[in-house]
């Protein structure tokens, strides 16, 4: 809910600040466009993000690809669910989930889209049958 006011607000402070903008004294630089290439990296709060645009001799983008921290975050989640998962055999479901879901919120703090990444089905699987009486059954077998 917080979010939705949130966005309400920045969407009215947008309109206000373009309806009342004045732009007739900003003075304006001529732009060329030509041909290029451009790789830009930088720390932002989720990790590193990355940028790689290329532009035709017209100024128009005819490639682009970001990489963001989520993408690169995802190989340490994964890691680190896998190391998390076989210490959680004797927890209940809900304790299985809240710590499957404490690795993706670390990494991308974002709730509204971690609170979601993660969806935890918790399957039991049945204890091991007692060796000795697998051996006297498998024994019986051969008689």
């Amino acid at each position: 809910m917080v979010q939705a006011i949130e966005l309400v607000h920045s969407i009215e402070r947008s309109i206000d600040i373009v309806e009342n903008i004045n732009l007739e004294d900003v003075e304006r630089s001529l732009v060329f466009p030509k041909t290029g290439h451009a790789v830009a990296v930088t720390d932002a709060p989720r990790g590193i993000l990355m940028h790689n645009c290329e532009l035709d001799d017209s100024g128009k983008v005819r490639f682009v690809n970001v990489v963001t921290p989520t993408s690169t975050n995802v190989a340490s989640v994964e890691s680190d669910l896998t190391n998390i998962l076989p210490n959680l055999k004797q927890r209940s479901s809900s304790e299985v989930s809240s710590y499957t879901e404490m690795p993706v919120s670390a990494y991308d703090p974002c709730f509204s889209c971690s609170a979601y990444a993660v969806k935890v089905q918790v399957e039991k699987a049945q204890a091991p049958e007692n060796p000795a009486a697998q051996a006297t059954r498998s024994n019986l077998r051969r008689e």
